[in-house]
Order: structure tokens, then sequence, then C-alpha cells
């Protein structure tokens, strides 16, 4: 276990992705700890790979790990976004406070990119109003505000189903 640990530190990514996964089966009791260490790590590859070994832990158990991880998404890795989305299936709208928080600007109008984008791929129900200011607003080009009435569609409560009629129904607006 000490040179598979070892492994974690090493110059190749493919190599500490290999050790983590290795950890996760031989030392499952501190694999959480071996999460946190590769938080940080530089390459988005180490990163995406802590994100889906976190899918089925418990948030209150890794969520400033979390936190960490979505503060290194950079609004354009597709695959890391995705990585969040497996991650953060089912744990959207307990983690949705967090990600509006961290963000340097609260009105959904001036969501950062990744924000935007995390929103969209965790489409949580508490974000039904803040999605519905992105569709009506004048400030974000046409495909913002498709890319918010998808998220908007997919929160399968009837305050999202709600938004999404009176919306269709605003077409002169949309």
């Amino acid at each position: 276990i000490k040179l598979v640990e070892a492994l974690l530190k090493d110059n190749d990514p493919e190599i500490r992705i290999t050790a983590l996964r290795a950890l996760k089966q031989s030392n499952p009791e501190h694999y959480i700890d071996y999460c946190r260490q590769l938080s940080r790590d530089t390459s988005a590859a180490v990163r995406r790979t802590v994100l889906i070994a976190l899918r089925d832990v418990p948030l209150q158990e890794c969520k400033p790990i979390i936190i960490e991880l979505i503060n290194g998404y950079d609004g354009a890795d597709r695959w890391y976004l995705n990585a969040l989305g497996i991650c953060l299936n089912g744990k959207g709208q307990e983690i949705y406070p967090d990600i509006v928080n961290s963000s340097k600007e609260k009105d959904a109008e001036n969501w950062s990119k990744p924000v935007a984008n995390l929103v969209w791929e965790l489409h949580p129900s508490s974000a039904v109003q803040a999605l519905r200011a992105r569709v009506l607003s004048s400030k974000l080009s046409l495909h913002e505000r498709e890319r918010s009435m998808v998220a908007l569609a997919f929160i399968p409560t009837q305050s999202g189903a709600d938004a999404v009629r009176q919306l269709a129904g605003n077409n002169d607006k949309t």
C-alpha cells in the first residue's frame, strides 16, 4: 500500500489515476483521504476520476472535496462537466446553494460559464426561478437562453412544469 500511495505523486497522470483505483480496492478505509489529496491535482483527468470515484459517497462525507473539484471546473471541459453530473446525481438539490454561493455573481443572468453549465447539468428544482430569469434575460445570447429552457424542462417538479408552460406561452420574450 505504501508503494502505491507514493504513486499518487507520480509525474504521469495515468499512473496517479491507476494508483487511486488500486487504492480504492486495497485500502478503502482511507479512500476519501486519497480523493482529498488528488482533488487539487493539476490534471483534469485525475480530478475527473476523483469525481467518478465519489459518486456513491454521501455528500456530507465528501462535500469539501466536491466543492474543491467544482472550483476546478473551467467551464469548457465537457468530460469534466459530465463527471460532475455523475458524481452529483441525486445530490444536485443539496449542492445547488453551494454552487451559487461560491459564484462571484449571485444574479442568474450574470453567472459564470462554469456555474451556468453546472446548473444546466444538474437542473435542481431549487433553480427554477433562476433558470426562468435566464430564459427571459435580454442580456444572454439566444443559445444561453435556450440552454436554460432545456435545463428548466428537465426539472421533474410541478414548479418546473409550470415555468416551462408559462414561458412557452411567452414566445415573444423567449
